[in-house]
């Protein structure tokens, strides 16, 4: 037996024939694509407005001075279970943090004249440390991330 229909339904059923943006092509709906919707009057000033709230911050330089203020490093262990002993693993470890974050790969991040920023070391990084359990480790327990 079918589900009883509710007046809602039988009032948007009722109104399909006659709906200029909508096809039913193989027995599925076919939806025509939207316009562009308008800007409301408000917003170009409202943008305006919250820009110069925000303050002006370099991502990666707050990302770095969070690690540096926080044990947010030491919880990132070698999937061997061992802590790292690179040089500027700190360093490393925002690059790819920054890079997974930010969606863009670890290609904008490189940099080969800085030891801790070449490639190798940062897909080293990525593929030994940056694990969800690393990750996880720290959202469990923000009361590590207090500084002190």
């Amino acid at each position: 037996m079918p589900p009883p229909c509710t007046p809602e339904y039988v009032q948007v059923a009722a109104g399909l024939p006659d709906n200029s943006a909508l096809e039913v092509v193989g027995g599925k709906l076919k939806l025509g694509k939207l316009g562009k919707a308008e800007e409301p009057r408000l917003m170009p000033p409202f943008r305006r407005l919250l820009n110069g709230m925000l303050p002006k911050v370099d991502f990666p330089e707050l990302l770095m001075k969070v690690a540096e203020l926080t044990v947010m490093p030491e919880s990132f262990t070698h999937i061997s279970g061992t802590n790292s002993g690179m040089a500027d693993f700190t360093t490393s470890l925002c690059a790819v943090l920054l890079s997974e974050a930010c969606n863009v790969g670890l290609t904008p991040v490189i940099k080969p004249n800085v030891p801790a920023l070449t490639r190798g070391r940062l897909v080293q990084v990525d593929q030994g440390y940056f694990r969800a359990e690393n990750i996880f480790s720290e959202l469990r327990d923000p009361t590590r991330w207090a500084v002190g």
